[in-house]
């Protein structure tokens, strides 16, 4: 095993430790077991299943820049997230036994996605979104199907091992990442003195990086792992930094309807305990993706998400703790 995946392994395994000490409920029924969901106590209605029902068709909030969760054009979208909705379609096709059910794609971005799911503009959006307290004021989120560690990306030669190091320098983040408020709060506490220069996406943060703009560009690990492997140079790069935090991704469902949250992590269950959730994780994250040139990120399961595939988390508050402190709560725009 190369240095780079077993320094994955053993963050995942430390950052694991750390985010099962905030679960909050966990439920681990059999693939054909109901998914005891935890949601607020005002989700008794049914205004989702409803709007579905009516209108024969499930609106979905799909990302085109969240590889590999979500890319690709709006009206063939392609992604780990997306194949885990197009399963919940797929299931909500069965169980409303409504054969003509249809799927909707609306273009979500980091900005404006948690509006398109609280407003009822989509039913459910699928990319990189993290589960924070901040958001289930507006939103709720389904079981938690990966577990990203906010690092950063440099260039190799640049000397740059760990936060420290950037002190007095320029770092990009993704205008509306989760990592902007982790890195503000690491800025604080170790007298950094950052210059973070927000970029709209990430093909406008590489560019900074690569026009040497930035020493660093911050973001989720699995996102730099995929801006990494795009390159054409990808081995002038690495992805350095003592992980900001443990960010849980999850569908994000709009509040007011248990039985429409209840049915999507049922779906998910069953394909955690089915097998088929540990098939798209190795077709997406282990083996070479013809979408993108055969690039394979060969990124092994971190140990958090195998535990999740045997004990499906419900509800997990976000792991934001860093060194023993309380990071803000203030993280609503996340990615």
């Amino acid at each position: 095993m190369d240095t780079g995946r077993f320094r994955y392994l053993l963050q995942g395994t430390l950052s694991g430790l750390l985010a099962l000490s905030t679960v909050l409920a966990i439920a681990a029924p059999r693939a054909d077991a109901s998914v005891s969901v935890a949601v607020p106590a005002t989700d008794q209605g049914g205004v989702v299943m409803r709007r579905i029902a009516e209108s024969r068709q499930v609106v979905i909030a799909v990302r085109d820049d969240a590889f590999p969760f979500a890319f690709g054009l709006l009206n063939q979208p392609a992604g780990f997230a997306v194949e885990l909705c197009a399963a919940v379609v797929a299931s909500l096709r069965a169980s409303m036994q409504l054969p003509q059910l249809a799927t909707k794609y609306v273009r979500a971005t980091a900005e404006n996605r948690v509006d398109l799911v609280a407003s009822g503009q989509a039913d459910m959006e699928c990319g990189m979104t993290t589960h924070t307290n901040e958001r289930t004021r507006r939103v709720t989120f389904s079981l938690a199907y990966f577990y990203a560690l906010p690092r950063m990306l440099v260039p190799v030669n640049s000397g740059l091992a760990d936060w420290p190091d950037l002190r007095d320098r320029a770092v990009a983040v993704i205008d509306g990442a989760t990592v902007s408020a982790l890195l503000a709060e690491r800025d604080r506490v170790g007298s950094l003195r950052l210059v973070v220069r927000k970029a709209a996406g990430y093909p406008d943060a590489l560019a900074l990086l690569q026009q040497k703009k930035v020493a660093a560009v911050a973001a989720d690990d699995i996102a730099l792992h995929g801006l990494r492997a795009q390159l054409p140079d990808p081995d002038a790069y690495r992805i350095a930094g003592t992980p900001l935090s443990t960010e849980a991704y999850a569908l994000m469902l709009p509040l007011g309807d248990r039985l429409f949250v209840e049915r999507v992590n049922q779906e998910l269950a069953r394909m955690m305990g089915s097998g088929e959730f540990v098939r798209l994780y190795r077709k997406w994250f282990e083996t070479p993706l013809p979408q993108r040139a055969g690039i394979n990120l060969k990124l092994p399961m971190s140990p958090l998400l195998h535990d999740t595939i045997r004990f499906p988390i419900a509800v997990i508050a976000p792991a934001a703790t860093d060194a023993g402190r309380t990071l803000p709560e203030d993280r609503q725009k996340s990615r």
